[in-house]
């Protein structure tokens, strides 16, 4: 009795008494989703949150997002999905187009704590493109998620993309996962770029699978990275089933890490 005495005094006094490392564990996801227009030619906003829905991700990065353009009849395409999923909605513009706005979006369940736009240039004549970061936070700590688009029509555009995005985190120590559609196969130079500051999620997870069914030979371009490098593990990895909503399979992760308690 005297012992737990004790034992509780030095509880209530903070000394004694060393806390072990909290556990952050974030569900996330990445689909490109075409503009919301599926293989059979329908844009079906339900149908994508249902699809998202069904891997209760707690932050999802999509592609290829249109906002109020004339081709979707000017809808805000991350509002109205992030509607039936329960989610809310955050739009990153890449460009202007057909009398609205194209680029990224992101889906989150989680509290948001500040959105930042990151432009990233291109040369002339290819589609400009974006990183749309959101701090949100991940229960025991804060967590940035950034999705992003690489440009499609230039091997040497893609990889001064993946160094503006390093450099714009550059010297930043705080969890971050990124995801999206990269345009790039895992020889290519921006992936390398990228795999120098953040780790491949998927494939540390064994989820190597095609997400461009189509190609032929079929191509993993989508990826999930997270980063300080070293730091995350993966639970569950998964390229995700689905042949009608877009031409891209989704990509699905959940990643958890170890935040030590400050000293």
């Amino acid at each position: 009795m005297r012992l737990m005495l004790i034992l509780g005094l030095l509880s209530l006094l903070g000394v004694g008494c060393a806390s072990g490392p909290k556990v952050m564990r974030v569900r996330v996801m990445s689909y490109n989703i075409h503009h919301g227009r599926g293989m059979d030619s329908k844009f079906d906003y339900e149908r994508i949150a249902k699809f998202v829905k069904k891997y209760n991700p707690d932050v999802v990065g999509f592609q290829e997002v249109d906002n109020k353009t004339n081709r979707s009849s000017g809808i805000d395409q991350m509002a109205e999905i992030g509607k039936f999923a329960s989610m809310t909605g955050h739009f990153g513009k890449a460009m202007a187009y057909d009398g609205g706005e194209y680029g990224e979006g992101v889906l989150t369940k989680l509290k948001t704590l500040g959105v930042t736009n990151y432009a990233l240039k291109c040369t002339p004549g290819n589609e400009p493109r974006a990183a749309l970061a959101i701090k949100v936070d991940g229960g025991p700590g804060p967590l940035t998620f950034i999705g992003t688009h690489l440009c499609h029509q230039s091997s040497d555009d893609r990889t001064w993309q993946a160094k503006q995005i390093n450099e714009h985190l550059k010297g930043r120590k705080d969890l971050m996962v990124m995801v999206g559609d990269f345009n790039s196969k895992t020889s290519t130079e921006a992936y390398h770029t990228l795999r120098a500051e953040w780790d491949d999620m998927m494939l540390i997870g064994g989820a190597v699978e095609p997400t461009i069914p189509s190609d032929n030979p079929r191509s993993r371009i989508d990826f999930i990275f997270a980063r300080p490098k070293g730091k995350w593990r993966v639970v569950e990895a998964k390229v995700l089933e689905d042949n009608i909503a877009s031409d891209h399979r989704g990509i699905f992760a959940i990643l958890e890490c170890d935040i030590l308690p400050e000293k």
